[in-house]
């Protein structure tokens, strides 16, 4: 009797440790990719550090005061004569306190008063994009009931194979706002454990999270509509639902106010006075830029080799094979998940600006994709499970997890700010730079353009040694088990020369993007470092 206690401490133990080695991983690939310091700075992100700024140090809604520090954004938005971040300010907002902090041990900018732009930039993406999404995966399927085993791998597998990987460094709105609709979710439809109880401070709270969400990322209230429904479907009390609905109201107040400040009325975002009139535009097209989808921009947000997530991360083919088994599990419970998956590729592919600018995977599916970490989980749970198919399962989850694997790493070993002039990015941008020396630069190597390639090839062993050890426990008793690492390594080289054999010769206005790519990650055109 004792020692199958001590078995079980001991396991219980073992698989803690386990499990803070496997997020220590993680952190640090994220962390190294976050830190990397371009010679030029990305519109998106400078945008939100200088709305930041000057919120903190000047109690402006305006970014004027930050100007002559920063210089202007290509971002930004012009109403009498002033400018302003066009982006949703949430972002900006939670930054405050950590510009408050960082202006006290940061250097300064230049001869200004302001902390510097770099270090700023990664203390704030490194609290509030990096340590979320690090942490993500393994506490939301921690105590997930209808996956009692491979949490771990699962964890891992989506952090370092889907597109969470890909912007984990960069300063967007979209993993945040996704982790925090991703909790209001778990308050109240998708529950981890069955101990746990819809309570009404659990509804309250999350139509709250679902305000910050909401002001981080302007989309992510379709996760809202798509949470109220169910929650009458699910014959939530109507106490309840008017504090769902009381408490995200309460939470926009914030962003309604800076609405008001900024633009005039409260219901008017910045995207309605853009400084740039084509991207203006744009957002004026249709219902907030947004009608009815076309085939070529829901081919090229899910399947093209251009922005397509499944291109990108082919382990995503596993939800749909989660949903069923979810459905299986408890009728009805994959509906909200179809509804959410509808209602945001219709958003996504019906943007009149569905391509998303400099970007790699649709990135305005990033939210839905965080809330689908649990369809993601049963999928590939069913696919490690014990069943009459298991070569074929084994085979295929070996293939989108090895595919994934490459593609996703790709996105971030040059940059993960792809432009739109390329049709496959990986094939016409990465690979070719690669293969004459260009290399993103992290944390540790940014400076030193001669060591990029290195520091980044330890980074990819890491990635590769996870995915392999993650795969070596899926698959389970496996005859061939010992070479699964070589062959993982053999089927990511093939795919990647592959998309690039088939990817089309760069024209001369993508040579010339290229050259512009290349100066804004710190090289000439002779591959020296830009001074």
């Amino acid at each position: 009797m004792s020692e199958n206690v001590n078995k079980s401490v001991f396991i219980m133990h073992f698989t803690t440790f386990l499990q803070m080695v496997a997020i220590a991983i993680v952190l640090f690939i994220y962390t190294m990719i976050a830190g990397g310091t371009t010679h030029g700075r990305s519109p998106n992100e400078q945008s939100r550090v200088e709305l930041a700024v000057s919120l903190a140090k000047y109690g402006s809604v305006s970014i004027d005061p930050v100007l002559p520090v920063y210089g202007t954004p290509f971002d930004r938005s012009v109403r009498d004569q002033k400018n302003y971040s066009d982006k949703a300010p949430g972002l900006s907002f939670l930054g405050v306190p950590i510009v408050c902090i960082a202006d006290l041990i940061l250097p300064r900018e230049g001869n200004t008063t302001s902390p510097s732009y770099w270090g700023l930039r990664h203390l704030m993406t490194w609290f509030l994009i990096v340590l979320p999404a690090g942490l993500f995966p393994f506490l939301a399927l921690n105590r997930y009931t209808p996956v009692p085993r491979y949490k771990i791998e699962i964890s891992l597998l989506f952090a370092l194979v889907t597109p969470i990987l890909t912007y984990s460094g960069v300063f967007f709105g979209h993993v945040p706002a996704g982790i925090i609709a991703a909790l209001a979710w778990m308050l109240t439809i998708e529950v981890p454990n069955q101990n746990l109880r819809q309570t009404s401070g659990n509804v309250a709270l999350a139509g709250f999270l679902l305000a910050v969400a909401t002001t981080i990322e302007y989309p992510t209230a379709i996760v809202g509509l798509v949470i109220f429904v169910s929650m009458a479907f699910r014959r939530f009390s109507p106490f309840q639902l008017f504090l769902f609905v009381g408490t995200f109201f309460l939470g926009l107040v914030p962003c309604l106010i800076y609405h008001q400040l900024a633009f005039g009325s409260p219901f008017t975002t910045g995207y309605a006075f853009k400084s740039d009139w084509w991207h203006g535009s744009l957002h004026q097209a249709g219902f907030f830029g947004i009608s009815i989808p076309s085939f070529e921009s829901l081919w090229g947000i899910l399947i093209g080799t251009k922005r397509g997530i499944l291109f990108y991360s082919p382990i995503l083919l596993l939800i749909p094979l989660g949903l069923r088994q979810m459905e299986r599990q408890t009728k009805g419970s994959s509906l909200p998940y179809v509804t959410l998956a509808i209602l945001y590729l219709w958003f996504a592919s019906g943007f009149s600006d569905w391509q998303a600018g400099w970007s790699a995977a649709a990135r305005h599916l990033l939210p839905c994709v965080l809330i689908f970490i649990f369809p993601f989980a049963n999928g590939v749970s069913f696919f490690a499970s014990e069943n009459q198919n298991k070569r074929i399962y084994t085979f295929i989850l070996f293939c989108v997890a090895s595919f994934s694997l490459t593609t996703i790493f790709l996105s971030i070993s040059l940059t993960p700010f792809f432009p739109e002039h390329f049709s496959s990015p990986i094939g016409q941008l990465v690979l070719p730079a690669m293969a004459e020396g260009y290399f993103a630069p992290t944390l540790l190597v940014s400076m030193d353009t001669l060591m990029r390639g290195y520091f980044l090839l330890l980074l990819w062993f890491l990635c590769f040694g996870a995915v392999s050890f993650c795969l070596t426990k899926l698959l389970g008793p496996f005859k061939y088990k010992i070479i699964l690492p070589m062959a993982i390594l053999i089927v990511s080289i093939a795919y990647g020369c592959l998309i690039w054999g088939l990817s089309s010769p760069l024209t001369e206005e993508e040579r010339q993007v290229r050259g512009d790519v290349l100066r804004h990650i710190g090289y000439t055109q002779t591959g020296n470092p830009t001074e």
